[in-house]
């Protein structure tokens, strides 16, 4: 009933969705270890979790992992990480996939290869199986992407499943123009067979 009496107000709420889904998403960054130093402050300063446990004394304030320490500063505690090479493994990761993966370009390149492969389906009829292929990888995150705008707020978590697509959309762009499982012989097609046929009942 409120779609039926606001429709230019869904309409807006559709279209800024899918924007966020393909576009402002890509430019999230989650910081791991800032969230790993705010649920360790968040459970020192806040309430201590209770999970109603039956024969529990009362709530239960787990260790301390070794690999983190509490310093006292001026303004409060502060929480340290204790660094070692797969930390240090773990920051080039980040910065060398947010450099070349988090990248707009990425969804204008994967938009471009959809639409080829549609106008290569429709040359072929939908008999070319290289561009079927293409096609019905890059309809995993139109599809996903369309049903959240239309009932969901697009949160940069229902982003990450599908944006492999986008990559890998890429990576099979060459099947576009590539037959697969396709011979010469098979563009005769039934006239083909059909000529063959009566050449040898002639004969």
């Amino acid at each position: 009933m409120a779609i039926r009496k606001h429709p230019d107000l869904y309409g807006k709420f559709v279209w800024s969705n899918a924007v966020s889904f393909f576009f402002s998403n890509m430019d999230f960054q989650y910081d791991f270890y800032a969230a790993v130093k705010e649920r360790v402050l968040a459970g020192l300063t806040g309430p201590a979790p209770d999970d109603g446990i039956p024969g529990e004394k009362g709530p239960q304030v787990p260790a301390m992992p070794p690999r983190i320490r509490i310093a006292s500063v001026g303004h409060g505690p502060e929480v340290v990480l204790t660094q070692n090479y797969l930390t240090r493994l773990h920051l080039v990761w980040e910065a060398k996939h947010s450099k070349y993966f988090m990248s707009r370009n990425w969804i204008w390149a994967y938009l471009a290869i959809l639409s080829l492969s549609v106008v290569q389906l429709i040359r072929f009829r939908g008999r070319h199986l290289g561009a079927f292929l293409v096609f019905v990888l890059s309809l995993v995150p139109l599809g996903a992407g369309v049903l959240i705008a239309l009932v969901e707020i697009a949160l940069s978590r229902y982003s990450c499943p599908t944006r492999f697509v986008f990559y890998l959309s890429v990576a099979m762009a060459p099947f576009i123009w590539i037959s697969l499982g396709q011979h010469p012989k098979d563009d005769a097609g039934v006239g083909g067979t059909q000529q063959e046929s009566d050449q040898t009942v002639s004969i």
